[in-house]
């Protein structure tokens, strides 16, 4: 199980965030969940979508169709 610790001077002082150097990491999703404030700029760029999520439609940017991954 995974501990948990409140973020502290002594434990984490030498820890840094790491900002990510390309966006690789996404390249096998076809759709991200989007919140309020992103529609109205994914809605002038790509397609956009409901997906059922439990008892709720939540919004997603559709950003391809392909089912495997491709090298870019």
């Amino acid at each position: 199980m995974t501990a948990i610790h409140a973020i502290s001077r002594t434990r984490h002082a030498h820890q840094r965030w790491m900002r990510y150097s390309n966006y690789s990491f996404a390249c096998a999703d076809n759709v991200c969940a989007l919140v309020l404030s992103e529609l109205t700029r994914a809605l002038q760029a790509m397609p956009l979508a409901f997906t059922a999520v439990e008892q709720a439609f939540v919004p997603v940017a559709i950003m391809g169709l392909r089912t495997e991954m491709v090298a870019g």
